[in-house]
């Protein structure tokens, strides 16, 4: 086939990926970081909360029956695995085995078919093979094939699905993959200088790198323990506990020497003294004021071939270790830093130094500036801004508010997935609190996503726009008049020729059609071409509108099933909760955007109706009105 079908496919490729990992409430896919694993690693999590319950197997026990839908339809259309694994029948099993759990009356007892969709999960998990390998090979093999990318966009996205989900279980972090998804350039010895890489070269590159043998190396990680002291050092479960600047002590103990990797971990006065340190016999009063109030060190040596995974595996133990030392010995506020040394072989990789006082709080990530100019102040002080329209709600609206925002800036805050989860739910309780609903599960899954679905549609214009934007930017810059130099097709359209400095949505989505012909980016056209069809045809409006609503009531009843089996059940099934946490977060910040809006609209009463939409009014103007989409959110 011609070479420039290939090139689209792999830039189509390269973007769904990037698009994936983006955890965004608003970017819709009905199987978003979803495969056949974690469905299976969901309904086991599920069965084994309703086997520890010890009451009946019915099929709306801890959100099975959502598991069981979600499942059923993936077997439904997915491609990859039902064609690696299904060579005895094994898919279409289980696929019957959850259609009788779906027809089951809702009270019947369904326990032998629960038990056996159990079995049937296991045995699925221990047959598989390497599926990162066939699932780059199934993408070698259709990115050269004849098929047009046009006729196969669902395809695509399934093996592309498939392949990252199998990468992030394999234990590599959706940061590491998003940094990484492709080498753009390589560096040439000879010529000392850059050089760019095709398309083919960067798809090639990143499926040697993720295909390789797994060899397993020796790797030692050195972590710091807020606020735990102690002169001796002391070893649990193989972690050594030491203080780092006792080093005759630690060597003749525990075999250990303080390394100059470490230093990054201390203070800068405690790097002083360990480079200064005096002999045995000759220290003086500073010894007792640094030695004794320097945190302490922590060093394990582990075997594997993922040296992510191997972090993330010994953190996990780590943090176990220290919860119950603070539990025993009552210590306060003792965490494990998020500063750590790597060593591997020759390979180190260590932070810098830390300032003389304790500058944790005020690091990048967690110290915020208001940077405020005069424009700024004369905000704080007008009257009728957003804080002071605040304190205009009543008393008791006003504290659930301010209860979900706390419990909101502690999850941020927190390093541990578990934690963050915890805070961000019990925000998202709080915020509906103010309802005064019986049923906080129901509630939160049709209000959150009636409001989901509400606002879905002016998301994605407005994202599909900034792309555009970023496109021409790209392509069309013109270096000397430094100005964007848009074709004569899109700058003669009424209203829209002053794309670079303003935009008219209403006329923006009315001429979607006009930039796929001059946009690179094959899966931005994509997405431009589901926009515009939504637009232009109601019925199909109307089934997508339904699935969309239908999908995010999934995600979050599958959240709360998870809330319950961490609450109630202990599960802490690390790789899921990851997942749901980061999802949970972007709803969060969704739902407290729109608040924000609303109050600059005025759109909030003293009686803080924070997150009301009429949504019936909304569909009826899916199916009734002929006017795109976008005239909905616009008034004149």
């Amino acid at each position: 086939m011609r070479s420039v079908d290939s090139k689209k496919k792999i830039n189509f490729i390269k973007s769904y990926w990037l698009d994936t990992l983006n955890i965004n409430v608003y970017k819709y896919d009905e199987n978003k970081l979803s495969n056949l694993n974690t469905y299976l690693l969901e309904l086991t999590n599920v069965i084994s909360s309703i086997k520890m319950d010890n009451s009946k197997y019915e099929k709306k026990k801890f959100g099975l029956v959502y598991i069981v839908e979600d499942l059923y339809s993936y077997l439904k259309q997915n491609i990859y695995f039902v064609k690696h694994y299904n060579k005895h029948g094994e898919i279409d099993y289980l696929s019957k085995m959850l259609e009788r759990v779906l027809n089951a009356k809702n009270k019947e007892n369904i326990k032998k078919q629960v038990l056996e969709l159990e079995k049937l999960a296991s045995n699925l998990q221990k047959i598989q093979e390497n599926n990162i390998k066939l699932l780059f090979n199934e993408l070698i093999y259709y990115i050269y094939s004849s098929v047009k990318l046009e006729d196969t966009y669902e395809y695509v996205k399934s093996l592309v699905m498939d392949l990252v989900i199998e990468i992030i279980l394999d234990g590599y972090p959706i940061e590491y993959l998003i940094k990484e998804v492709y080498k753009e350039t390589e560096f040439d010895f000879s010529t000392m200088s850059n050089y760019s890489l095709s398309l083919k070269e960067q798809f090639e590159n990143k499926r040697t790198s993720f295909t390789q043998n797994k060899k397993m190396n020796k790797y030692t990680f050195i972590f710091r323990i807020d606020n735990l002291k102690s002169i001796q050092p002391f070893t649990i479960k193989g972690y050594t506990f030491y203080n780092p600047l006792r080093e005759s002590h630690n060597r003749y103990f525990k075999n250990i020497n303080t390394l100059f990797a470490e230093e990054g971990l201390m203070r800068k006065e405690e790097v002083e003294y360990l480079r200064n340190s005096p002999r045995m016999g000759k220290q003086d009063r500073s010894f007792f004021n640094i030695v004794q109030h320097t945190d302490l060190h922590v060093r394990v040596n582990t075997r594997h071939w993922n040296e992510i995974k191997a972090k993330q595996e010994v953190l996990k133990e780590l943090e176990e270790i220290v919860t119950y030392i603070r539990f025993v010995y009552d210590i306060s506020n003792i965490r494990v830093s998020e500063k750590n040394v790597t060593i591997s072989g020759l390979k180190k990789s260590y932070p810098l130094w830390r300032d003389g006082r304790n500058i944790d709080k005020y690091l990048a990530t967690n110290y915020r500036d208001l940077n405020i100019f005069r424009n700024k102040i004369n905000e704080l002080e007008d009257e009728d801004n957003l804080i002071n329209k605040l304190f205009r709600v009543n008393d008791n609206s006003r504290q659930y508010l301010l209860n979900s925002l706390n419990s909101f800036h502690l999850g941020i805050d927190q390093s541990s997935t578990v934690n963050k989860f915890h805070h961000y739910w019990i925000s998202a309780e709080s915020l509906l609190a103010n309802k005064k609903v019986g049923n906080i599960k129901s509630e939160i899954i049709n209000t959150y996503s009636e409001h989901l679905t509400y606002y879905y549609y002016y998301i994605e214009l407005v994202d599909i726009y900034n792309m555009i934007f970023a496109e021409f930017k790209y392509y069309y810059h013109n270096k000397e008049t430094q100005k964007i130099e848009f074709p004569n097709e899109i700058s003669s359209i009424e209203d829209l020729g002053d794309f670079y400095n303003y935009i008219n949505l209403r006329v923006f989505s009315q001429n979607l059609r006009v930039f796929p012909e001059y946009i690179r980016n094959e899966y931005l056209i994509y997405r431009i071409d589901k926009f515009a069809s939504l637009n232009e045809n109601i019925e199909t409006r109307v089934k997508f509108n339904a699935r969309l609503k239908k999908t995010y009531q999934r995600q979050l009843s599958k959240i709360y099933s998870l809330r319950n089996q961490m609450f109630h059940n202990g599960s802490k099934d690390y790789t899921v909760i990851g997942f749901y946490t980061d999802w949970l977060e972007s709803l969060l910040h969704a739902l407290f955007g729109t608040i924000r809006n609303n109050l600059r609209d005025d759109g909030i009463s003293n009686e803080g109706n924070y997150l009301d939409i009429n949504y019936e009014q909304f569909v009826k103007f899916l199916r009734n009105s002929p006017a795109n989409i976008i005239e909905f959110y616009i008034s004149d």
